[in-house]
């Protein structure tokens, strides 16, 4: 088996700015990309989007996904990246990793924010069946420029994969 396919970049993103980060770790390590997709989609309005964010945290929702188009079971390591909502990680990420077994895989998880991460990073650990989670990544942006250094997102991820293999 290639490395690129033991490596998997998972992410859901709502603005574009965690597939951005995705794809910066794609390009700086390989694996297979693959966004994770919810079958009811959010408003295109962003308040009323927003306001059903907060809902969905607050209530402990759980959306139903579309079928995620990746064979976890052949990865070995996961980097999975969800945006911060409301100090946590998005219910769409929650659900993925309550519906999924990531038993045996190392997880590097990142967020995305513009703001404060919260408790976003510890809930990857806290919601996970299994898995082994590493250290994680905090990007900052604003409005649509990335605050964090794309040079520290890359040094990270091939710091991760550098570990494991």
């Amino acid at each position: 088996m290639q490395l690129k396919n033991k490596i998997l970049i998972a992410y859901y993103s709502m603005t574009s700015h965690t597939r951005r980060v995705a794809e910066l770790i794609q390009n700086a390590v390989g694996g297979e990309l693959a966004s994770i997709r919810t079958k009811e989609p959010y408003p295109s309005d962003y308040e009323a989007m927003v306001e059903q964010g907060r809902r969905e945290v607050n209530e402990g929702f759980l959306p139903v996904l579309n079928e995620f188009p990746v064979d976890i079971d052949a990865c070995h390591m996961i980097f999975l990246g969800t945006p911060v909502w409301w100090y946590s990680i998005a219910p769409t990420m929650k659900s993925f990793l309550k519906n999924h077994d990531l038993r045996g895989k190392i997880i590097y998880p990142f967020v995305t924010n513009e703001g404060w991460a919260g408790h976003a990073l510890q809930d990857f650990a806290t919601n996970l069946s299994g898995g082994c989670v590493k250290s994680g990544m905090n990007v900052k942006f604003s409005g649509d420029i990335l605050i964090t250094k794309e040079v520290q997102i890359r040094n990270w991820a091939k710091e991760a994969v550098k570990d494991i293999f």
